[in-house]
């Protein structure tokens, strides 16, 4: 299954995509849906990081020492 997504670009990121398509004589989509599918496990990622700082901070999520961590997991220095 597939989804249409509509997106608006500025003038020089669209400029750079179509003079990338012309070089390759490749549609637009194709480019677009190349860039989103490589980079999107990525952006989760660091969304999901960036959720679990503001939980952190947030006091969402506990958080201990490096000190209690080595007692708990039986590690030395």
């Amino acid at each position: 299954m597939s989804t249409t997504v509509s997106v608006q670009f500025d003038e020089e990121t669209s400029a750079k995509l179509a003079e990338l398509s012309r070089q390759a004589n490749r549609p637009q989509s194709f480019y677009i849906k190349r860039l989103v599918r490589e980079n999107i496990d990525r952006l989760l990622y660091e969304n999901s990081i960036r959720q679990d700082c503001e939980d952190i901070e947030a006091g969402r999520i506990g958080t201990m020492s490096l000190e209690e961590l080595r007692k708990i997991s039986d590690v030395a220095d």
